[in-house]
């Protein structure tokens, strides 16, 4: 999808990122920000997270940079200049061409799932002292496509997330879409303007709410109750139960969820305005193929959604975030996105839209394992170069 809403754009990388303004005295100045934020991209799509590797690749592949990216001028960063160079770029000028380059338009996946996830920059923390206040950044990904649809960085308290987002939803249009939280959003300020607006939400319930999770906890323990008592062997009238069953990364991995009706008179009162009125009980049972060792995990969530004839889309709603949130995974795995120190706040950002734009590329190519895709890119720079020309990054007549 993504690639079919680009692939007639007619500028170039090199050409897109020229709108940034660059912010540096022009004295001195030898290298141009679009060709090191290219090269910087480049980098990471070859595998290198860290400062002194991505200089390091600049510096080795400097002549094949100048013909891909057409810039014959072009020379390579030091060390020193490298960081000081995207302290100075302009995160949101850079955002805008993240959104321009890959045709981001939330209004484009109507009907999709889309999950809410904030991820903390810990990378920036320079004192420890002030580890609850640093940089961090909200995504906003497609289900189903895996798109990352927006992009929002704040600094600040783990906290001040919560209103992060409920401007963002305010701002694209998504308070009335379908919309899925981790348990730091499950609030009525959050909640309570989505079902005013007519969208849908599901939302995890954890110890934050004790009286509601304490609530959802006794429903679930009354419908096993009641399941014991029966004589059926399934209770259509307490609920819908669905499974499935996935095998990978030397594990296997059974789901159960349990969509329940919820009786909204059993709620304290403030949570009214949100309109909820169903609980999906989530069982997750985790076996080490290797060992043997098993594990159980129980999770409760909620939504405006009616159960009734809705049980399979809220199921798959809530298996989506998890593998949204399996992304910031990636970031923090794959790219290192936790491990790179950076003493300006500003910098940690700008690498962290770098790696953003990084993982969309990666994502269109719909790689089985990331880390070895990433690989592949490194030790063959035509694969690599096949896909920036397959999304007009660079020009079909730059060298491969």
């Amino acid at each position: 999808m993504r690639e079919e809403q680009v692939i007639n754009n007619a500028k170039t990388l090199i050409e897109r990122v020229q709108q940034i303004p660059d912010r540096r005295d022009n004295r001195g100045k030898r290298q141009t920000l679009p060709c090191v934020l290219a090269c910087v991209l480049m980098a990471m799509l070859s595998n290198r997270s860290y400062m002194s590797s991505i200089q390091r690749y600049m510096s080795h592949k400097i002549e094949w940079l100048k013909d891909v990216f057409d810039s014959p001028k072009a020379t390579a960063v030091s060390r020193a200049q490298l960081p000081n160079i995207l302290a100075r770029v302009d995160w949101e000028s850079l955002n805008t061409v993240f959104n321009a380059l890959f045709g981001l338009c939330i209004e484009q996946h109507t009907g999709e799932w889309k999950a809410v996830d904030g991820k903390s920059l810990t990378g920036t923390i320079v004192d420890p002292a002030q580890a609850h206040d640093h940089e961090r950044l909200v995504l906003v990904v497609g289900h189903t496509s895996h798109d990352i649809l927006e992009q929002q960085r704040f600094s600040g308290a783990k906290e001040s997330e919560v209103t992060v987002v409920r401007d963002l939803l305010e701002q694209t249009g998504l308070v009335g879409d379908k919309i899925s939280f981790d348990a730091g959003h499950a609030y009525p300020d959050t909640l309570a303007p989505i079902h005013a607006a007519d969208g849908i939400y599901v939302v995890q319930i954890k110890q934050n709410q004790p009286q509601l999770f304490t609530t959802l906890v006794q429903l679930a323990e009354q419908v096993e109750q009641e399941e014991m008592e029966s004589e059926q062997a399934k209770f259509p009238a307490a609920g819908v139960v669905i499974s499935t069953v996935d095998k990978g990364h030397g594990r296997l991995e059974e789901r159960t969820g349990r969509v329940l009706s919820l009786d909204p008179g059993v709620l304290d009162q403030r949570w009214d305005p949100t309109g909820m009125k169903t609980v999906i009980v989530m069982d997750r049972r985790t076996e080490d193929l290797n060992t043997g060792k098993t594990s159980d995990e129980r999770s409760y969530y909620v939504s405006n959604q009616p159960a009734a004839t809705h049980e399979q889309d809220l199921f798959d709603a809530v298996r989506g975030h998890w593998r949204v949130e399996s992304m910031n995974w990636i970031r923090d795995v794959t790219f290192n996105e936790d491990q790179v120190r950076t003493k300006d706040p500003n910098t940690g950002q700008i690498l962290s839209s770098l790696r953003t734009m990084a993982l969309t590329l990666l994502q269109s190519l719909h790689p089985k394992n990331v880390k070895a895709t990433l690989e592949e890119l490194a030790d063959t720079p035509n694969a690599l170069h096949d896909l920036l020309v397959r999304f007009n990054l660079v020009s079909t007549a730059s060298a491969s």
